[in-house]
């Protein structure tokens, strides 16, 4: 398993589910342009603080097994860290119910819109259901 050192004390962590999501899609990676997009999404995956996303992570990490998975979760991932004050805060296992708590009235503003407009149900979306 690949390890870092935590130099920079601003990084965030790295959590073994991203570890093991990128174990488990390295296989796939056959191409040139499929290395360029992996290592795009690992890099995004390694430098964002996603430890408020890491139940979510381990929830849809089964079905990342492709780059083309790789890149999706990347996308919502870095949609989901854009969103401040919302945290995910507890999930029931076996069903697709999510609690959000938000504790920043921006956050509270971004996912109202997302979810008024569509794009949290598109999200959401692509990022559980690969074709």
């Amino acid at each position: 398993k690949p390890s870092r050192c935590n130099a920079n004390a601003e990084e965030p962590p790295l959590l073994p589910v991203v570890t093991e999501i990128l174990a488990q899609v390295r296989p796939s990676v056959k191409t040139p342009a499929q290395l360029l997009k992996y290592a795009n999404a690992a890099e995004t995956l390694v430098t964002v603080d996603i430890t408020d996303h890491e139940t979510l992570l381990n929830q849809v990490k089964p079905k990342i097994k492709t780059v083309k998975d790789l890149i999706k979760t990347e996308k919502a991932i870095q949609k989901l860290s854009k969103i401040k004050g919302v945290n995910f805060n507890h999930e029931v296992i076996g069903s697709l119910v999510f609690y959000l708590q938000c504790t920043h009235l921006g956050g509270l503003g971004e996912l109202w819109f997302m979810c008024k407009s569509g794009e949290l149900d598109s999200l959401l979306y692509s990022s559980l259901i690969s074709e």
